[in-house]
């Protein structure tokens, strides 16, 4: 009977060391497991730090953007706004061609010594008739 509570006491004792050592096993893996856990929570923190850093820099980049886009827009307005205050085409060609009449250049026009003579030359023509 002894010998059967020894058998007994040994068996108990063995369960007993198994269990212990399956439970070290489990918590080396959960120290494992939470050291991992650690290892991703402090990615995470950094890659959101990152993504809101490029946020950041994209807001402020789209905030230019718009600023020169309304910049840009009333450069135009302006250049519009001198546009309509310039002469059009039709009213250039008719400063062209009353300038191509004025000009001496290209214009028939007669002195005074010429009419006085052309007047002299019909009077006398005329006469001699």
């Amino acid at each position: 009977m002894a010998e059967k509570k020894n058998m007994v006491i040994n068996e108990i004792l063995f369960r007993i060391n198994e269990h212990a050592r399956r439970i070290r096993l489990l918590e080396e893996r959960v120290d494992r497991i939470v050291s991992s856990i650690h290892i991703l929570e402090e990615e995470v923190k950094d890659r959101s730090s990152e993504i809101r850093v490029g946020l950041e820099r994209r807001d402020l980049k789209i905030k230019q953007i718009m600023e020169e886009i309304d910049i840009i827009k009333k450069e135009v307005s302006r250049i519009n706004e001198a546009i309509e205050k310039l002469a059009s085409k039709s009213e250039l060609n008719e400063i062209k061609n009353f300038i191509e009449i004025l000009n001496p250049i290209t214009s028939k026009f007669v002195t005074r010594d010429e009419v006085k003579r052309m007047l002299e030359d019909f009077n006398s023509l005329k006469s001699q008739r």
